[in-house]
């Protein structure tokens, strides 16, 4: 049981423990990221709700001072500015509310009284301004949008609240500006910071603007616009809670926010969120150099038991190297232990021998067919998958004059074979989807038949076949030629014979049966012009006329009948050409005619070998229709 590799293995259950650190390490990891996110969150907003009644508070005292003072001002003293002036300026207690002092204004928004004094305010109009459309307006304390403002060139906010007579009709407006650059009863926030890096920012969600904040730089800053920052939105909207997010600069916080009734503001304290959870990171930190640390220990002792349980594994393997890498014939592994390794071994012995034994019998018919290949009369070659030419017997350089060192794959033959690139390119395409077709299907290709170009320049005409060696996975092809160039030069030598004789006996049948008319034959490969006795009569030549050309032909032709290309190539092109006209000739009346004229082919290329021209005499007949119209 103990040399048993199921026994050794078992041992290796080990692994789980290691699992079950990593396991434990990574749910405690989240556990506490989660709670150390609650408790954090239900700190902050603890101190921010703190913080957020605080500055209700301030700004309801505010408030409440302006009622006062506002509940002793008369419609006397409005309409006398010297006494509403001397009145504000006997309230040194009531400044102390407000930095930037206080000023009244009219129920045209005109500032009528101010303490202290400041260039620019007095007189000024402020009625389109928020503080006063609300008291003016609606009757009610407003809490002003946080500006820069042009008389102090700082940002401010300002709390005003309405002046009534005894009917509580409003007759003019009291306002406490408070200066956020000098110091103020907001510094509670300002000066504060939370944590290390943390700190607080009072925020005008119906302007998404930041009023006043730990870091001054965002003072006065624009929140993002709705959509941008969902987090940001939900605090917006009035969410009153604690969230993490990335804020405006791109630092992920968390944030909790409370909110101050009053103004309808919010106090908000954020804390980066890597300070938030150090103390877990820290702890991962020890708790993941641990685990590496038992990882390893447990690792090298799993390394140390599976080297020793596995040496004899380890040294075939490395036997099985020299012999693959060496060109000595392969022996027998040794056996060093009875156990599972060494039952492989043994299997894999016997399988060796079995392999050697069809090794020598593959070499053996390999070399047989080698031999017949290179004994056949038929040109052979064997090429691989890429169209690399891999093997060729003696017969098939004979055939094409060329040596596996001058074509060594199918695509340079292509290139000396087909010197015409159309064509190389239709037979080369031709020919790989052949070898295609034979391997899916495991049967030759059907013989073709092309013409190639041999070493000395001859065209010679082959038929080609080809066959896949082997199963439909083999990608290696056994490629037969066939020279059929003396076979091919018969049938074109015999068609010719065959269309010369037809074309002989026409020619004697039109000149000797058919009254009125002629023919003419120009021969393309001689470039000479035969024509019956009755074409010369009709074209105005004498009967023993020598030398007759195409040229004497086409001058028959009168001018105003002749088309703008000539007919010789008219019809080499494979049209037809058809005249009716007039022959004047010099020595004789005018003739009316019709002139027709084809080609006769010689071979399946199309190639023309002979035009054909039939003239007839027409003069008379169209006399007599002539005639007849005119009864």
């Amino acid at each position: 049981l103990r040399r048993s590799l199921k026994t050794r293995v078992t041992l290796f259950v080990l692994i789980i423990f290691l699992i079950a650190i990593w396991s434990v390490t990574f749910y405690a990891s989240q556990t506490l990221h989660k709670d150390m996110e609650r408790l954090s969150g239900d700190q902050q907003l603890s101190t921010v709700s703190f913080m957020a009644a605080e500055v209700n508070a301030e700004l309801d005292a505010r408030v409440e001072a302006l009622k006062t003072i506002a509940a002793r001002i008369t419609p006397a003293m409005i309409s006398t500015p010297a006494t509403f002036q001397a009145m504000l300026e006997d309230q040194p207690t009531f400044y102390s509310l407000f930095n930037n002092g206080v000023a009244a204004a009219g129920v045209d928004g005109t500032v009528i009284a101010e303490f202290p004094r400041l260039p620019g305010r007095l007189g000024a109009n402020f009625r389109e301004r928020d503080y006063i459309t609300g008291p003016l307006k609606d009757g009610k304390v407003t809490i002003g949008r946080p500006v820069m403002s042009k008389l102090m060139h700082a940002p401010a906010f300002v709390i005003a609240v309405p002046i009534r007579d005894a009917q509580e009709k409003v007759i003019g407006v009291l306002a406490g500006v408070t200066d956020l650059r000098l110091p103020n009863f907001l510094d509670k926030i300002t000066k504060s910071t939370y944590g290390k890096t943390g700190g607080y920012l009072l925020v005008a969600p119906q302007y998404r603007l930041i009023v006043t904040a730990t870091d001054k730089s965002r003072v006065m800053e624009k929140l993002p616009e709705p959509g941008v920052n969902a987090a940001v939105d939900r605090f917006i909207d009035g969410y009153e809670g604690s969230d993490i997010l990335v804020n405006p600069i791109g630092v992920e916080v968390l944030t909790s926010a409370k909110s101050i009734p009053l103004a309808g503001w919010y106090v908000g304290v954020t804390l980066p969120t890597n300070e938030v959870f150090a103390p877990i990171h820290d702890m991962l930190i020890r708790a993941r150099l641990g685990a590496i640390f038992f990882t390893l220990l447990f690792g090298g002792l799993t390394w140390w038991m599976l080297r020793r349980e596995l040496s004899p594994m380890l040294a075939t393997v490395k036997t099985l190297a020299t012999l693959s890498d060496g060109t000595q014939a392969p022996k027998p592994l040794q056996i060093t232990r009875r156990d599972e390794i060494g039952e492989l071994i043994g299997g894999f012995n016997k399988l060796l021998q079995t392999l050697v034994q069809r090794e020598g019998a593959l070499s053996e018919s390999e070399k047989r067919s080698r031999d017949i290949i290179d004994a056949s009369p038929v040109p052979l070659c064997i090429v691989d998958e890429h169209e690399n030419l891999i093997y060729r017997n003696d017969a098939f350089v004979r055939a094409i004059g060329y040596t596996a060192q001058d074509i060594p794959s199918l695509k340079e033959w292509w290139l000396r074979a087909y010197p015409d690139t159309q064509y190389r390119q239709w037979a080369a395409d031709n020919w790989r989807k052949n070898l295609v077709d034979a391997k899916n299907s495991n049967r030759p290709i059907i013989p073709r038949e092309v013409d190639v170009m041999c070493k000395d320049g001859s065209v010679r005409t082959f038929m080609i076949s080809a066959v896949a060696l082997g199963d439909i996975s083999t990608e290696n092809y056994l490629v037969a030629l066939y020279d059929i160039t003396g076979r091919k030069q018969a049938e074109i030598a015999l068609k010719r014979s065959e269309q010369s004789l037809r074309l002989s006996e026409g020619q004697m049948s039109i000149s000797q049966q058919i009254s009125g008319t002629g023919t003419w034959v120009y021969n393309f490969d001689t470039k000479t012009v035969w024509g019956s006795a009755g074409s010369l009569r009709i074209f105005g030549f004498a009967a023993d006329t020598k030398d007759l050309t195409l040229e004497h032909i086409e001058k028959c032709i009168p001018e105003r009948e002749r088309v703008h290309k000539a007919f010789v190539d008219l019809v080499t092109e494979g049209r037809e050409y058809d005249l009716e006209y007039v022959i004047d000739p010099e020595d004789g009346s005018p003739s009316k005619v019709v002139h027709s004229i084809a080609r006769l082919e010689r071979d399946e290329q199309k190639n023309p070998h002979m035009m054909l021209g039939f003239v007839q005499d027409i003069t008379e007949r169209k006399r007599t229709e002539a005639e007849r119209t005119q009864l």
